[in-house]
């Protein structure tokens, strides 16, 4: 009878530790996820800003021109020229990329606020947010001192 008892203790002890390494792999994994998601998105800030940097150099420029290829792709480009914008936006009009969001209760503007890039552009004339997609063109205007952005 007593073999019998130990071998119920082997059993046990052998299925804690295997419970213990499957708790352990889960949160290996866990932690790799959100490694990678993390380095995902701020490759794309960072591709955001060099987007923006582009277009900063159309606007000041003083002509019209045209971007290329503005990444990254899967966000959308806002014009924030009403009241509420984001907060490096504050009292200006301004052009953001960043991913999007139901915007209820303003939560586009902290979605552009904490994770995404903003450009002020004075005289910027409101449009239709532009979803980025591959072969995304823009198409950057100035007629009679307003700032035109539009999609090609």
């Amino acid at each position: 009878m007593k073999m019998k008892n130990k071998k119920g203790m082997l059993l046990a002890e052998e299925t804690l530790k295997m419970v213990i390494a499957v708790i352990v792999i889960i949160f290996l994994v866990y932690f790799l996820v959100n490694l990678y998601f993390a380095n995902l998105d701020e490759e794309k800030q960072k591709q955001a800003e060099a987007t923006l940097d582009r277009i900063s150099e159309i606007v000041e420029s003083s002509r019209d021109g045209e971007v290329m290829a503005i990444n990254p792709k899967g966000w959308y480009l806002f014009p924030f020229t009403e009241e509420i914008k984001p907060n490096s936006c504050t009292g200006k009009s301004c052009l953001c990329i960043c991913d999007n969001v139901v915007n209820v209760f303003d939560r586009q503007v902290k979605e552009c606020s904490d994770n995404g890039g903003c450009l002020i552009v004075q005289n910027l004339q409101t449009f239709e947010e532009i979803e980025i997609e591959i072969g995304t063109n823009l198409g950057i205007k100035k007629i009679d001192n307003k700032i035109i952005v539009e999609k090609r």
